[in-house]
């Protein structure tokens, strides 16, 4: 009779417990994937230069010299905006990845106490059959 009762308070868990543990969980993976890739810095910063580097552009009476510094904070830009968008990018694929594992792990608690039953069954009928 106390083994009913335990698979009771088991199910019970499971399916309220568990499941709200679980989805805490995945929330705060979520939320650390989120920050680890420093979606929203990347986001606000992403056409200023990388790694604030610049190039002070020479007096305006030297025309090389000020195309040059000009060209070259433009290139520092331009590579700021690249690497940022490849951050973002895969920060998003690892997010979505978390996302559809999250789902998954919900699909599969779900079905795990069906799947421990069936086992025990196809077992026994494997050992006495």
């Amino acid at each position: 009779m106390q083994s009913i009762t335990l698979f009771a308070h088991y199910l019970l868990w499971h399916y309220t417990r568990a499941y709200s543990d679980l989805l805490h969980i995945a929330g705060n993976l979520l939320w650390f994937l989120y920050h680890f890739f420093s979606i929203p810095e990347l986001t606000r910063t992403w056409f200023a230069p990388w790694k604030r580097l610049h190039e002070e552009p020479g007096s305006i009476i030297n025309m090389s010299d000020y195309l040059s510094g000009v060209l070259m904070n433009l290139i520092i830009r331009v590579i700021g905006i690249l690497l940022r968008t490849i951050l973002i990018t895969v920060g998003f694929c690892i997010l979505a990845l978390g996302a559809l594992l999250t789902i998954l792990a919900l699909i599969i608690w779900t079905a795990l106490p069906f799947i421990i039953v069936f086992s025990f069954i196809a077992g026994a009928s494997i050992a006495f059959f």
